[in-house]
């Protein structure tokens, strides 16, 4: 699932395609289970926190940057 995390599309938009297959994601380790409603739920807002810690990233590296070009 980390593997997955560091593209630039969303996670979500992964399993949404799988799902669309026919095929749903069980992650034995986190207990999570793209079959149920519950499970896409948390799974949609486990990418959402994923995504904001991205742009969050994002933006300190610039900021970071920005700064050491005024040094």
């Amino acid at each position: 699932m980390d593997s997955l995390g560091w593209k630039n599309t969303p996670l979500f938009l992964h399993v949404d395609e799988i799902n669309q297959l026919g095929v749903n994601l069980y992650f034995h380790q986190s207990f999570i289970d793209t079959s149920t409603f519950i499970s896409k739920m948390f799974f949609h807002t486990i990418s959402l926190v994923e995504s904001f810690e991205r742009e969050l990233e994002r933006a300190q590296m610039i900021l970071g940057l920005e700064k050491a070009i005024k040094v």
